[in-house]
């Protein structure tokens, strides 16, 4: 049946496919796939839906974080954009925030007491591209961008958060 494959790992692909169908509560504790109610997408908070995803990270009360892309497209194909994502021990999805100027949010640990890092793409006024910049989420959601060591002469620089203590840092 769909959604019945084995257990994945903690970094485990989100999809609306019948063979790739995941929630926080697959990585949990489940031995099988769970799907949406649909069985074909994920809905994120705002109304807008995604149909690929990643899960990255589970902590000790079974709260994962990664992220899901939603289904506006670009010209070539690809998701416009990427939303971070945490499901709670029970497979509800929140939408961790987002920030001006910042964009593709990714969640790639998550501490016990529910705070979360990644990163997201940043652009100027006019969209050009200024890298990759750190960013942390506290446990209501709310988002961060944390600082760099520095830019080049274009204010371009990367910098991912890829681990979260239980103080937060």
């Amino acid at each position: 049946p769909a959604c019945s494959s084995p257990r994945p790992s903690t970094s485990s692909r989100l999809s609306a496919s019948s063979s790739n169908c995941w929630t926080a509560s697959d990585l949990a504790r489940s031995p099988s796939r769970k799907c949406d109610a649909s069985g074909t997408a994920v809905t994120v908070l705002g109304g807008q839906t995604a149909v690929d995803g990643e899960a990255f990270a589970i902590n000790d009360t079974g709260t994962a974080v990664g992220y899901v892309n939603t289904l506006e497209l670009d010209g070539s194909g690809y998701p416009l954009e990427s939303r971070a994502i945490r499901w709670d021990a029970s497979a509800t999805a929140t939408e961790l925030g987002i920030l001006p100027s910042l964009a593709n949010f990714k969640a790639f640990a998550i501490n016990d007491a529910g705070m979360a890092v990644g990163s997201a793409k940043k652009h100027d006024g006019s969209g050009n591209d200024l890298g990759v910049r750190a960013v942390r989420w506290d446990a209501s959601g709310m988002a961060t961008e944390l600082g760099n060591l520095g830019t080049d002469l274009n204010g371009l620089t990367v910098n991912y958060a890829s681990a979260i203590n239980a103080g937060g840092a």
